[in-house]
């Protein structure tokens, strides 16, 4: 019989989920730092959401860059990185790849989470400590809210497993 970290006996069958997280907002003079992912049914989803994006690199990526490649949204979005020659990835041909990607959500009905903390409105617990403990504190707390959103997530997308 399976166990958890803890020692705990896992009653339940397929209990792999994995979670792709990342992070806007780091810039300090941005209002909102959020960490946000989708859940990804690791027993059930994962296979075919891999198969479906290897798809859209073959479909959008020349193919002597296929080898290894990630989509990142925000190099799509703000044309970086790969995308940073603005002659050959025009925002029309970016767009396309960008709403391909984002598709994958409904398409496998992936859950999504999302934490965040406000500046404006926390500002106060911002007021001490260095630049690096404050922007610590930022991140922690967005990463414990999506954290939080995470476990409704699990209770209430597989609550055989989560209950």
């Amino acid at each position: 019989m399976p166990r958890a970290l803890g020692g705990a006996r896992l009653e339940a069958s397929r209990l792999v989920r994995i979670t792709y997280l990342d992070e806007s907002g780091t810039d300090p003079r941005e209002p909102f730092f959020v960490v946000a992912g989708v859940v990804v049914d690791g027993d059930k989803q994962l296979a075919p959401v891999e198969d479906y994006l290897e798809g859209l690199v073959q479909k959008h990526i020349p193919k002597k860059d296929w080898l290894g490649f990630v989509f990142h949204a925000a190099d799509i979005w703000n044309g970086n990185n790969y995308f940073k020659d603005h002659d050959d990835w025009p925002w029309e041909r970016r767009e396309p790849i960008f709403k391909d990607v984002v598709e994958t959500i409904p398409k496998f009905r992936l859950p999504v989470c999302i934490g965040f903390f406000d500046r404006v409105k926390g500002v106060h617990m911002l007021q001490t400590g260095t630049p690096q403990e404050r922007d610590a504190l930022v991140h922690t707390m967005s990463f414990i809210g999506m954290t939080i959103q995470l476990e409704g997530c699990f209770r209430q997308h597989w609550p055989v497993q989560y209950t």
